[in-house]
């Protein structure tokens, strides 16, 4: 986490990490996400990540398919009852259990994306965790 000390965050910082938590091991983001905290006060992490059903899902279907299904590692069943006791640096953590709406609009994304983003999040298969670290 060195690289950390290079990275200016005067103006605020926001980590935005789609499709990356998942390859992590619990012990890996506890680390990044402490260390950002503390580094950054007043900044921000979101991300995606799937529920525990939806990544044993994951891992089954990427076995089938040849693949190290044993990569993707992370899911999140609640955010709050997995990350608040993880630092007294994080402020407020929301699960966003349906897609922000600037992407369900015409043209955000490819129609196909916003359907199986919109089908998963309803579903309780995917959502978005946005952690706020304290000033």
């Amino acid at each position: 986490l060195s690289w950390l000390g290079r990275v200016d965050g005067r103006g605020g910082l926001c980590v935005l990490a789609g499709g990356l938590f998942c390859y992590f091991r619990e012990a890996e983001l506890r680390e990044l996400l402490c260390a950002l905290a503390a580094r950054f006060p007043g900044g921000r992490v979101c991300f995606d990540c799937e529920s525990p059903s939806a990544a044993r899902l994951s891992r089954r279907l990427l076995r089938r398919l040849g693949l190290p299904g044993e990569r993707l590692r992370l899911s999140v069943g609640r955010a709050e009852e997995l990350f608040r006791p993880w630092s007294a640096d994080f402020a407020d953590i929301r699960e966003l259990r349906r897609p922000p709406e600037k992407y369900l609009r015409r043209g955000a994304l490819p129609i196909h994306l916003r359907a199986g983003l919109r089908l998963s999040m309803g579903l309780g298969l995917l959502k978005f965790v946005e952690i706020d670290f304290r000033e």
